[in-house]
């Protein structure tokens, strides 16, 4: 009797293993060759990243110091209009102080034929006091009346301030300076004496 000669079976675990060995290497390999790959395209979109951001830091730069130079540049112009508006208020006001002196000095011609020698009472100098207010008017009248003074309120207003002295004279002196902003004085010098007399005796002169 023949026997027949049992053919060897394969091993199909060290097959499986050898085949899964060789395809854990070959993923292996994959998996870190992406790897690599995705760290240089982190590298590049970080390198890409840089670049945009010092383009717009120096774009940002270059414009802000366009605006500092522009806002200094405004401040200059403004400092210097400033300086000439400065310069234009005060040679507005020295002409406005030779105007005054001029007024000044053409009052004092139009007192001057007034302001002579004579008999006649003369106001003695008025500071303060509501007494001593009230009897410096009653002297002034008395002296315009006896230099016989014209009744015109610009030439006796001129005159009035000459015998004033402290608080007196400082109320008195917008009154000679602005004669436009006090004109009913100056129409009406009964008008500026009750003013005076309401100012220091504190009531008005016939009350």
């Amino acid at each position: 009797m023949l026997f027949k000669r049992r053919r060897r079976k394969p091993d199909f675990a060290v097959t499986v293993h050898c085949v899964d060995s060789y395809d854990f290497a070959h993923y292996l390999r994959t998996v870190l060759t992406r790897i690599e790959q995705q760290e240089k395209n982190y590298e590049y979109q970080l390198d890409l990243l840089n670049d945009d951001f010092s383009r717009k830091l120096s774009n940002y730069e270059q414009r802000y110091s366009w605006k500092l130079d522009n806002y200094q540049g405004h401040r200059d112009y403004l400092t210097d209009l400033y300086h000439r508006k400065q310069d234009f208020c005060r040679e507005k006001l020295a002409l406005r102080q030779m105007e005054l002196k001029k007024a000044q000095q053409a009052a004092l011609r139009k007192t001057a034929s007034v302001r002579r020698t004579g008999d006649g009472v003369t106001p003695r100098p008025f500071s303060s006091g509501k007494h001593d207010a009230l009897l410096f008017i009653e002297e002034f009248e008395e002296y315009a009346s006896r230099r016989n003074i014209p009744d015109e309120p610009e030439i006796r207003i001129s005159i009035f301030q000459h015998y004033l002295q402290g608080p007196a004279y400082e109320w008195i002196r917008p009154i000679i300076q602005n004669p436009q902003q006090f004109e009913h004085f100056y129409n009406n010098f009964e008008a500026f004496l009750d003013e005076f007399s309401r100012a220091f005796a504190g009531k008005p002169r016939h009350s």
